[in-house]
């Protein structure tokens, strides 16, 4: 597969999304329920925990920009509306005024461009973000009895395998040689909120990655085999060691397959012909060297949206549009249930 170098701008503010245009707005915490709906069925009634979120762009509401990488409603407003809750306070705008009543959601802490290791595209690693939490329950924002009553979404789409490989002209070898080192952290990492008095912990497996446009050079009628092949030895490698934790973690972690939700969701719309290829984005540069949302340095913008933004799977070169996004949380949702648990 061939590097391109140029690229590494657009990967260093992985989820730098947008946009001008009109066609999308920032969705303020307070408007997901109504923004981001959920199958009527599936939000609990007089269930409103809180909800702790680490990870990357997958699941970043606003800490690295004020615009979600989809677009619009992203896995994190998905999950909290089903836990019948509003989407969680941005780490990163914690202090403002309006969000203060808020927190009685929980708080998130994930940053887009973030992995479990140092060595990502951001200063933001996993750890960094739990550090953060450590601070706002020594600060005494979250009681005992807040976390005993909480949730927490973490996410890893891929960040440290990508950096590795794009930034780092590392190889696919090489990216499968991380695997174990990623997975040993990042449980690691789950291990700790645990400890920190989460009850319940969903954990999102890796997706398709090699269904990403940005690692699956056009003509787009597959995804790349190889780059798939990763990810689901991620996820092979994050469900033994999930099962091989100490028998009294056992019921504290939710494994969410979203390889398996991405995949199921791309294959619906592959047969709608209502919607466009599946495998191209909607927001993309007008070059490879430009991402969605980008703009030359005299402020021309170096970007093209689609037509029919609710028609398209993927929103830029890496996420899921709200279309997507939507998708992928109804195959989630039977999973999800055991969140439901903590209370």
């Amino acid at each position: 597969m061939e590097k391109r170098g140029s690229l590494f701008l657009g990967f260093l503010f992985f989820s730098l999304v947008t946009i001008s245009t009109g066609q999308v707005k920032e969705i303020k915490n307070s408007e997901t329920l109504a923004m981001c709906p959920v199958p009527e069925n599936s939000s609990p009634k007089g269930h409103s925990p809180k909800l702790f979120v680490f990870g990357d762009s997958y699941v970043d509401t606003g800490n690295l920009q004020p615009f979600r990488s989809s677009g619009g409603c992203v896995l994190t407003d998905y999950i909290a509306s089903f836990l019948g809750i509003n989407s969680p306070v941005q780490y990163e705008k914690r202090n403002l005024a309006e969000n203060k009543a808020e927190l009685k959601n929980g708080m998130n802490f994930a940053y887009g461009g973030s992995g479990v290791l140092k060595e990502a595209w951001n200063n933001h690693s996993m750890t960094i973000q739990i550090n953060n939490f450590k601070q706002q329950i020594k600060e005494k924002v979250f009681t005992k009895y807040d976390l005993e009553n909480s949730a927490a979404l973490v996410s890893h789409a891929g960040n440290d395998y990508t950096y590795l490989y794009l930034n780092q002209s590392g190889t696919i070898k090489d990216v499968h040689a991380l695997a174990g080192r990623v997975v040993d952290q990042l449980v690691k990492n789950v291990k700790e909120i645990h400890e920190l008095g989460v009850k319940k912990i969903a954990i999102l497996g890796s997706p398709p990655r090699g269904c990403w446009p940005q690692l699956n050079p056009r003509p787009r009628t597959n995804c790349n085999a190889t780059w798939n092949e990763e990810s689901r030895f991620h996820n092979q490698l994050l469900t033994e060691a999930l099962k091989n934790v100490e028998e009294s973690e056992k019921n504290a972690f939710v494994f969410l397959d979203l390889y398996k939700a991405m995949d199921l969701a791309l294959q619906k719309n592959k047969e709608n012909s209502d919607y466009e290829n599946p495998l191209e984005p909607c927001c993309d540069g007008v070059s490879d060297e430009y991402w969605c949302g980008m703009k030359d340095q005299k402020g021309a913008e170096m970007f093209t949206v689609c037509r029919q933004p609710e028609s398209s799977f993927f929103w830029d070169k890496v996420h899921p549009s709200q279309n997507g996004v939507h998708a992928i949380f109804l195959d989630l949702i039977p999973s999800l249930e055991r969140l439901l648990l903590i209370c």
